[in-house]
């Protein structure tokens, strides 16, 4: 893990083995080892847990306008649910401590640096229409 500069989008998922074919639309990838490679707003995670696990929850499912992004990002998480697979986490901080609506806007236009955090591993705990939940773990 690098914390002394920003990664890229494309060297942030090829740190899990993962490529995403086209990283403006697309939030999520399967790496070579079969694990789901996510990429989370930090602003949307849930990180005051008592339980120490950092829960990504996402409500507004169905305003996103990318289809593309939102519907292969619903069949990755479906995948790891299937499957059993962990999902690894890959962050979009945005910058200045702006915490914007995302939902229905283009991500790309939203000024953030982006990191991972191989120490944390998810597993999908719910997904429906209006949204999904992924709860990370620390990893011992």
């Amino acid at each position: 893990m690098n914390y002394f500069r920003d990664l890229t989008k494309t060297e942030a998922f090829a740190a899990y083995g993962a490529k995403v074919k086209n990283p403006l639309n697309e939030y999520s990838a399967i790496a070579d080892d079969g694990s789901v490679v996510l990429e989370c707003w930090t602003h949307l995670i849930d990180d005051k847990r008592p339980d120490g696990v950092w829960r990504y929850e996402v409500r507004d499912l169905t305003s996103w306008s990318n289809l593309h992004g939102k519907n292969l990002l619903r069949d990755h998480l479906e995948y790891a649910a299937n499957e059993n697979k962990p999902i690894r986490l890959v962050l979009a901080t945005p910058k200045a401590g702006a915490k914007p609506a995302v939902a229905g806007k283009d991500g790309t236009k939203i000024s953030k640096t982006i990191s991972t955090r191989e120490e944390r591993i998810g597993r999908l705990i719910s997904i429906n229409d209006d949204g999904f939940v992924v709860d990370f773990g620390k990893v011992s």
